[in-house]
């Protein structure tokens, strides 16, 4: 039986045939495990068990026992080895919740870190198709003519059905083309590259039936 620093040694008496007179006590020899230069004894009475102490922590000892009579001292008997415990070690399972935390822990922080970078590069992308847009917008490809802007809405037969953009609209316009994504842009670009009835088409013919004729 052993702790930390100490130990109870137990042992069982000589049979019968094995006595050499009445036995009055037995012979302790213990020492450090191979190591002879380190062995010490100790004698006790006709008892069984021995304790010792102030023995070193997580170190394995041999011991030995031989009988003692009123005539001589008995064979040692057969070499025995333990083991005192050492500094209790963490619980196993103790340290696999841990290292269990740790290993989440950085697998959240590595998936953050990349949703970051995705959102990040998704953000940009979207920004720079909205510029891309806005400038595909607001350029004046195949000969749009865009008026002046001190020039006023003129109302006729042939403009009666249009729904001019004044100046002061025109913001509100295209915060609403950009809703949906900005897919307004693309729709509203459409109208007026391919609108036959002449409302949103780009032709010099039609120009005060633009829309934005008066921007």
């Amino acid at each position: 039986i052993t702790s930390r620093d100490s130990a109870i040694l137990k042992w069982d008496p000589p049979t019968e045939k094995g006595h050499n007179g009445v036995i009055t006590g037995y012979l302790i020899k213990y020492q450090l495990r191979n190591n002879t230069s380190s062995q010490m004894t100790r004698t006790v009475g006709a008892v069984t068990q021995l304790s010792l102490d102030n023995l070193l922590t997580g170190v394995t000892y041999s011991f030995t026992v031989a009988a003692i009579s009123c005539n001589r001292s008995g064979p040692d008997a057969t070499m025995v080895d333990f083991s005192t415990i050492s500094d209790t070690p963490p619980n196993s399972n103790t340290v696999g919740i841990v290292v269990g935390i740790v290993v989440v822990l950085l697998g959240l922080i590595i998936l953050v870190v990349i949703l970051c970078i995705v959102l990040t590069k998704k953000q940009r992308h979207q920004q720079r198709k909205q510029e891309k847009e806005i400038k595909t917008f607001f350029s004046v490809p195949q000969g749009i003519y865009m008026a002046s802007s001190d020039h006023e809405v003129k109302n006729n037969s042939d403009e009666a059905a249009v729904s001019q953009i004044s100046k002061t609209q025109f913001a509100a316009h295209v915060r609403e083309l950009a809703m949906d994504k900005n897919n307004g842009f693309e729709r509203e670009y459409n109208k007026i590259q391919n609108d036959p009835n002449g409302v949103n088409n780009i032709a010099k013919a039609h120009k005060k039936k633009n829309r934005y004729h008066n921007i």
